[in-house]
């Protein structure tokens, strides 16, 4: 996989969600850290998988059919972890078992054009038959995307359990079967967090509060780093140019009780005191406490992530659990000889949240999914294509999506797989802290009508972001910024449709 699609994997996750939660996310290029087991090879794909009982009776049954007829079933996905193409054979392999007539093709689609032609194909009534896809009401409310409520064993709902089904259920209904879990975090270097006496342990456990973060990033900022240079306790993503990413702003107001956007009700939730308070705690990190490079809000992604490779950034945010996997892959160049570098042993930790408010981070569960277009393609060939993405979304099939991205599986019989497999450590101290912070902290997506999903997007793009980047890069201040911003969003919401 090539640098700038791991880059923008996660902006179109958040960019699909936006339309119901407006929040978003961001990788880079996967590396290896010394504490980290190593992501899974194709040949550690090959143990037996552990899969669900088939389905017995119903539409279930039919799915479970070994098909004779022969006909090809279209699977679009996005190039994600490094070894995504090699387990995706795999368990097309294990799929024409069953079907061996049935040729499959994958269609790899761009992270930057892909959701786009996915829409296209939409409106056009010609959707894939079967697709790797984040949560998108929208996509739902065409009618093409088929729910797999029929399809769902007792055992199924029971090992993906509640919490996951509810992140892709719509109006009552399961529109995908789950594959992993996933969310934003803080990213800390173990060394440098240790260094500066810092106790991650206990920040992993309980959480810390605004107050709590800044003196820990004070600590961890230093005139002469390992580096030989300045070493900064948090560097973040400055601009907010990734469409509905979650940048500082929304996580920091998350994390103050301030979850959503808008309410259900269409009422600027931003428009909160606290949410100013937030603007300028972002600004004074590099103003006035320094504990942030003064050129931090122009800054993306990349540079971020610069930063922390090269031991001058303490902490980075946002950042992700697959930031475990890009320092593996790091640690393994490095030793190679294929660069230069000092490896990393990267910490998970919560963001802070203001005290006496509830911690919060954006999560989500993607999916495989069924189509069902205009022209009817028959029972045989949909019943194929149900049984398809069961496998891709299998307790093997889990375990190997979330051990290449360091996610958590989604399924509980898919941990226990990992761990018996040796493709991922599910004890270790960063993966317990993920499993918990997603159940304590993960904020549920709010799925609004399509005139506020459309007033949301409008909002983020002409109220948000433009006022946000013009605070941050010292075109304006934070008052004014704030003011304006409110301003624009109610004039975009008494606006008619």
């Amino acid at each position: 996989m090539v640098h700038a699609q791991r880059l923008t994997r996660r902006a179109f996750t958040r960019v699909v969600a936006a339309a119901g939660m407006g929040v978003a996310i961001a990788p880079l290029v996967a590396a290896c850290s010394s504490a980290a087991t190593p992501a899974p090879t194709a040949a550690a794909s090959q143990s037996p998988a552990a899969s669900a009982p088939s389905p017995t009776t119903g539409p279930a049954a039919q799915a479970a059919t070994t098909s004779t007829q022969k006909f090809t079933l279209g699977f679009w996905t996005w190039p994600q972890g490094n070894h995504y193409e090699d387990n995706l054979k795999l368990l097309i392999k294990d799929f024409q078992v069953k079907y061996p007539n049935v040729d499959v093709k994958y269609e790899f689609l761009t992270w930057t054009d892909g959701s786009q032609k996915v829409t296209v194909q939409l409106a056009a009534g010609t959707p894939p038959d079967t697709m790797f896809s984040y949560f998108s009401p929208s996509w739902i409310n065409t009618g093409y995307v088929q729910p797999v409520d029929g399809y769902l064993t007792a055992e199924d709902r029971t090992d993906f359990g509640d919490t996951t089904l509810a992140a892709y259920t719509y109006k009552g209904k399961v529109y995908g079967f789950p594959i992993w879990k996933q969310l934003w975090n803080v990213s800390g270097n173990q060394a440098l967090l240790e260094a500066g006496n810092v106790n991650w342990q206990d920040i992993q456990a309980k959480g810390w509060t605004f107050d709590d973060f800044a003196t820990a990033a004070k600590a961890l900022t230093l005139p002469t780093g390992k580096a030989s240079l300045p070493q900064w306790g948090l560097v973040f993503n400055g601009t907010w140019s990734n469409g509905g990413l979650p940048e500082m702003w929304q996580l920091w107001n998350q994390n103050s009780g301030i979850d959503y956007v808008l309410d259900g009700n269409g009422k600027f939730l931003y428009a909160d005191p606290a949410a100013l308070d937030n603007l300028k705690r972002i600004v004074s990190y590099y103003k006035t406490l320094k504990i942030s490079p003064p050129d931090n809000p122009a800054f993306q992604t990349t540079k971020m992530q610069q930063y922390f490779d090269s031991w001058q950034a303490a902490m980075i945010c946002r950042s992700g659990p697959y930031i475990i996997t890009n320092e593996q892959k790091l640690a393994s160049d490095i030793k190679a000889g294929k660069t230069k570098g000092t490896p990393i042993d990267p910490i998970l930790l919560p963001f802070p949240h203001l005290d006496g408010k509830k911690e919060a981070t954006p999560g989500s569960v993607p999916a495989h999914v069924w189509y069902k277009g205009k022209q009817d393609k028959g029972e045989a060939f949909y019943a194929a294509a149900v049984d398809f993405i069961r496998t891709l979304s299998d307790t093997k099939a889990d375990a190997l999506w979330a051990s290449d991205l360091y996610e958590a599986p989604a399924r509980a019989s898919s941990v226990k797989y990992a761990a018996d497999n040796k493709l991922m450590d599910t004890n270790s101290p960063n993966m317990k802290f993920f499993a918990a912070y997603f159940d304590r902290a993960n904020v549920p997506q709010l799925v609004l009508d399509e005139n506020l999903q459309k007033k949301q997007a409008k909002i983020q793009t002409d109220a948000i972001q433009p006022n946000y980047e013009a605070v941050l890069l010292g075109k304006t201040s934070p008052d004014d910024g704030f003011n304006a911003m409110v301003t624009k969003a109610n004039e975009i919401l008494k606006a008619s449709s």
